[in-house]
């Protein structure tokens, strides 16, 4: 019964109350973007929405140029940053922005009947 418990955790509360949409969004773009290294000073920003041989699937490449300095050169035109601090906050950057992206629910479009010839 407690293996049960570890795959499928109890939802998290917050006083008393289930986690907000927000938070359930929040973790699915912790979810669907992702860092990775891929040499001493270079780290591409993924987009786990698409597959391994999708050319979309990478959203940047990250530069180190100093120890305090990243340059993010975007695969995909987005209003964001070019420099940053660390690789991190350019992913976090990508994250908020998804984020934001998603937060508004679409314009419900008002359907009517079609009116009736006379």
């Amino acid at each position: 019964m407690d293996a049960v418990k570890d795959l499928f955790p109890e939802p998290t509360h917050r006083d008393g109350e289930h986690v907000e949409m927000e938070d359930q969004m929040a973790e699915l773009a912790q979810a669907r973007f992702d860092l990775r290294k891929v040499a001493e000073k270079e780290w591409l920003i993924l987009d786990h929405k698409y597959g391994a041989n999708d050319p979309r699937r990478t959203v940047g490449c990250v530069y180190e140029v100093d120890p305090y300095e990243v340059e993010v050169m975007w695969m995909r035109a987005l209003p964001v940053a070019t420099r940053y601090m660390s690789p991190v906050e350019a992913l976090d950057d990508v994250r908020r922005l998804h984020e934001q992206s998603r937060a508004t629910r679409p314009i419900s479009i008002p359907h009517h009947p079609p009116r009736l010839a006379s």
